[in-house]
């Protein structure tokens, strides 16, 4: 996922992650990733008007969850547990990165809140087979939308937009979170490809069609 302007690569260490992604059954405490979208992406792209509008996210970028769901007290024992996965070695930004969260959350493993576990589940109750027919899954939808904005509503900002509803110029978030723009320059190297004619036209594509995606806001 890059910003509006482009220039935030999706491999930058600041949206790295190294996390579980799913966890079946009604115990969703280990499930960030369904934890995220139920929470903020769903209720605000849900019933979203046809324009612009702000779309806050929470970093990393994608994923939507932490950095990671266990803790490391020392490079050795993370480049382990990476070795054992099959996984590459990592850049030395990204392992410091990894291990000051771990340091900073006590080298507990990363837990989604009790009172959250409902919208966790009916976010992947979405994808089941069950509930593939189209007005079964819109129903959903719109159950799981209306929920999570009232949750949502406790961190998003005024101005953000929940279930297509604005929040109110007044709107105070019981939850004060920094936000950011996505638009700060990449401080590693990002390859670049090699300027060529024939892109010209699909650069055109490209342009237009990201002038009508949402603006992009991490929190």
């Amino acid at each position: 996922m890059r910003s509006v302007s482009n220039t935030l690569s999706v491999n930058h260490p600041a949206n790295f992650v190294v996390a579980k992604t799913t966890r079946k059954g009604r115990d969703q405490s280990e499930n960030p990733h369904h934890f995220w979208h139920s929470l903020f992406l769903h209720p605000q792209t849900h019933n979203a008007p046809d324009q612009p509008i702000p779309i806050y996210v929470v970093r990393p970028l994608f994923p939507f969850y932490p950095p990671i769901t266990q803790g490391y007290k020392s490079v050795e024992e993370l480049r382990k547990k990476l070795a054992s996965v099959g996984a590459p070695p990592l850049p030395e930004v990204w392992e410091k990165r990894i291990l000051e969260f771990s340091k900073a959350s006590n080298h507990r493993p990363y837990v989604v809140p009790k009172e959250f576990h409902e919208i966790t589940r009916m976010f992947g109750d979405l994808f089941k087979t069950a509930n593939k027919d189209s007005t079964v899954n819109k129903e959903l939808r719109a159950s799981l939308a209306e929920k999570a904005a009232r949750l949502a509503a406790d961190f998003l900002p005024a101005g953000a937009y929940l279930d297509g509803k604005q929040l109110p110029a007044d709107h105070k978030p019981k939850r004060i979170l920094p936000v950011v723009e996505t638009n700060q320059e990449s401080t590693t190297a990002v390859q670049k490809p090699a300027p060529a004619k024939s892109r010209v036209k699909k650069a055109q594509r490209q342009t237009a069609a990201n002038q009508s995606k949402p603006r992009q806001q991490a929190i």
